[in-house]
């Protein structure tokens, strides 16, 4: 079974909503930028591709607010306080999805499971761990 394992050292970004300006759609340039640098680092990490069923787990591991107190710092750190901070985790799964169609998989409708996990990096790990692996269960 083919699994991919990957670590994007981007702070995620949440799937902009799409602008008109005179009757044409266009993406938010930070949407943009964020799907750029994503596909290119996929590109240059791996060329794993897959064509069935598959299932992915994305952890996205979120900066720590610097007005966050010493306390409510080891309150993370102890896992006590969860994040909760701004970015939708389900908008930022749909930019890191988005960006690797054609790339990763041929569309993802082939994702049968997804998991999303939002967390404070604690360890200034601020990105996204990425797995993907054939649904053959």
């Amino acid at each position: 079974m083919k699994k991919t394992e990957i670590f994007f050292p981007f702070e995620p970004v949440s799937k902009g909503r799409p602008r008109f300006f005179r009757g044409h759609a266009y993406t938010p340039k930070t949407t943009q930028e964020y799907e750029k640098n994503i596909s290119e680092y996929y590109q240059s990490q791996t060329d794993d591709f897959y064509e069935t069923a598959i299932k992915v787990k994305l952890v996205f591991n979120m900066p720590i607010p610097k007005s966050t107190t010493k306390k409510n710092r080891q309150l993370i750190a102890a896992g006590m306080i969860k994040c909760t901070v701004k970015k939708d985790a389900d908008n930022m799964a749909k930019a890191l999805l988005d960006s690797l169609n054609g790339l990763a998989y041929d569309d993802d409708r082939l994702i049968t499971k997804l998991t999303i996990i939002k967390q404070y990096a604690t360890d200034n790990n601020v990105g996204t761990e990425m797995t993907i692996s054939e649904d053959v269960e």
